[in-house]
């Protein structure tokens, strides 16, 4: 089933309700450091606490948050000790309530509810003093129990036989961590050759795994590589290939005018190596058997392209974004290019308008975060007057200065 949104709360600069749809194409825009990377990495946090390996409810471990303590994510401007996280599905919507308790050195789940199909259950913690010390009590309704003993170990529900909403709550957060990918800003360039072992299950944040990945859908012949190579020719003339010596596997581009001569992507422009495992995941996910239940989270796809690739990429997007059952790709984005070809897909029909999300996220004069939705009407006009005046308008004041400076001089 689709994850339709997350909502957050407490949580680094949102300190108020904040909600994200995930639309088939969700685009996040605002001014540097205003919360967007935190908004989006968000999903892969709660996906890797689901870890029975953690020692809590969250996954402090995880890359999505660079290892940092429960201190650093609750926000500044909070009014508890608390976060609060919802994932909402089309049938089924739990919310988790954290609690820090730093004298003991760890946090606990305060309260979760669950609701799906008209039933509802909620679950509060409410500890009881033994002769060896607290143990963790919840009192529970709407379920089988009134208590059960048990602590959170990660953000499934110790109690997951009190209920049958529990054990389906249990199964979506078991599949998430397959579901949910994430690739961050700076992609690592790959080795020129590498030994192609074992078929990677997701493309990793860094972009390893993706040469791997690339190889053996290449060696099957899957839509997935042959969209990766149509995109390379249409946005950079290269035609993209596999090379193959024994074990070892490598990328190699070859010029359109000059097919017989092949590059290693090594040695081509950075921006060839920074988007080769955007386009691949994005193929991965979209081609995938359950493609709907697919999130793909990617922090500037754009990256070293040049404009003309970065409206290709963005036509790819509108293109996966228009499917028959396509994933949730969440994009922050600086790209102004971004925009104006999703406000074209739309008004030309080339992508339902309601399968798009704009997001302007921006930090209030407070310093609060807030991350505004903005939806585009069906000829692609910005709706709902969120979008704040002057964004992109750098390239107008610098070509109006520059004529200005060439008239005076002409003058002179």
């Amino acid at each position: 089933m689709r994850l339709r949104s997350l909502s957050l709360q407490g949580y680094r600069a949102f300190s108020e309700r904040t909600k994200l749809e995930f639309r088939p194409l969700t685009l996040l825009f605002g001014y540097n450091s205003a919360g967007k990377s935190s908004l989006l990495r968000a999903l892969r946090f709660l996906a890797d606490s689901v870890d029975p390996n953690t020692t809590g409810p969250l996954d402090l471990d995880s890359r999505a948050i660079r290892k940092a303590s429960f201190r650093d994510l609750l926000s500044a401007h909070r009014k508890s000790e608390r976060i609060e996280f919802e994932l909402d599905w089309q049938d089924l919507r739990a919310n988790w309530t954290l609690l820090d308790l730093p004298d003991e050195g760890r946090q606990v789940v305060l309260a979760l509810h669950v609701e799906a199909g008209g039933q509802q259950l909620r679950a509060v913690w409410q500890p009881e003093a033994t002769g060896d010390g607290e143990i963790d009590i919840y009192h529970l309704s709407g379920a089988d129990r009134t208590t059960s003993q048990g602590t959170f170990s990660s953000l499934r529900p110790p109690f997951v036989d009190a209920a049958s909403v529990l054990q389906e709550l249990d199964a979506r957060l078991l599949a998430l961590p397959d579901q949910v990918h994430w690739l961050t800003a700076l992609r690592t360039v790959p080795e020129r050759m590498q030994t192609l072992r074992a078929e990677p299950k997701t493309i990793e944040p860094d972009g390893s795994g993706a040469v791997a990945a690339i190889a053996y859908a290449e060696k099957r012949g899957e839509q997935s590589f042959r969209q990766l190579t149509e995109w390379f020719g249409r946005a950079t003339g290269h035609s993209l290939g596999v090379r193959r010596q024994g074990d070892q596997v490598g990328i190699e581009l070859s010029p359109a005018r000059s097919p017989s001569m092949s590059v290693s992507l090594v040695d081509t422009g950075e921006g060839m190596a920074q988007v080769l495992p955007v386009v691949a995941q994005t193929g991965r996910s979209a081609t995938h058997p359950r493609s709907a239940e697919q999130v793909l989270t990617i922090e500037h796809p754009e990256l070293h392209l040049h404009p003309r690739a970065q409206v290709e990429l963005a036509r790819f997007f509108c293109e996966t974004g228009a499917g028959s059952a396509p994933p949730s790709i969440v994009l922050e984005t600086h790209s102004e290019h971004f925009l104006l070809e999703v406000q074209l897909a739309v008004a030309e029909g080339r992508l339902p308008r309601e399968r798009v999300a704009i997001y302007w996220v921006r930090q209030r004069d407070d310093g609060i975060g807030m991350a505004e939705l903005i939806e585009l009407d069906e000829k692609g006009r910005l709706l709902h007057d969120r979008w704040p005046e002057g964004v992109f308008d750098e390239d107008i004041d610098q070509a109006r200065r520059l004529l200005a400076s060439q008239r005076t001089q002409s003058r002179a």
